[in-house]
């Protein structure tokens, strides 16, 4: 989530260097100015974390989830929602990760710890 030089940080510059991997997801520079921190945050950066039902979640949402490969939770943009036999997966992408890594793709309702 932390995009380069953040203080004055432009998202025109960032989006130049990612477009690439948000391209195929149909997502386009305007969705993303649309979406919770366009332009990410920094470590140290103080974050609310929120419990949301998973109904309410959404493409560009924020999310906090256990991996169950890593210690320690990953924070990451939602790019997709489907729902399979009642149950909500979300599939994420890291905002400097150069494309989606592969515990990123299926999330169960089960692994989100909550949202920021």
């Amino acid at each position: 989530m932390y995009h380069e030089g953040n203080l004055f940080s432009n998202l025109d510059t960032w989006w130049d260097k990612h477009e690439s991997k948000y391209t195929p997801l149909i997502i386009n520079d305007l969705d993303f100015q649309k979406f919770i921190f366009e332009n990410g945050f920094n470590k140290g950066d103080i974050l609310f974390i929120i419990k949301a039902k998973p109904e309410k979640l959404k493409q560009g949402d924020v999310i906090i989830f256990n991996s169950g490969m890593k210690k320690n939770p990953i924070i990451h943009r939602i790019i997709k929602v489907e729902q399979r036999s009642g149950e909500y997966i979300f599939s994420t992408i890291g905002d400097n990760n150069n494309g989606q890594l592969s515990f990123e793709k299926e999330i169960h309702e089960n692994q989100r710890a909550n949202s920021a």
